[in-house]
């Protein structure tokens, strides 16, 4: 919606869990994956009304991104996933 106020708009199409960031050119984000997989990093510029991909990813992200007041992207990137399963004999 504009600052002076008006009619709303959607202006992404999809962003990944809590995965994006405001600044006063655009909004940086990651859209939800891709069928195939992949991922990318992309920023809407809101003059151009145009979004552009930045980085193309090849792993999985977990939640969020944030934007450094200096300018430095930062998003998690899952390596590696597990767990491990514990027998406690006598557990009460």
């Amino acid at each position: 919606m504009p600052v002076a106020g008006g009619q709303e708009r959607q202006v992404l199409d999809s962003v990944r869990a809590r995965a994006f960031a405001v600044t006063a050119r655009g909004i940086y984000f990651i859209p939800r994956v891709a069928a195939d997989g992949k991922g990318a990093l992309r920023f809407y510029d809101f003059a151009k009304r145009t979004s552009a991909v930045i980085a193309e990813l090849d792993r999985p992200t977990g939640m969020g991104l944030s934007l450094s007041a200096d300018g430095v992207l930062l998003y998690t990137q899952v390596d590696r996933e597990g767990s491990d399963l514990q027998l406690t004999p006598d557990f009460r």
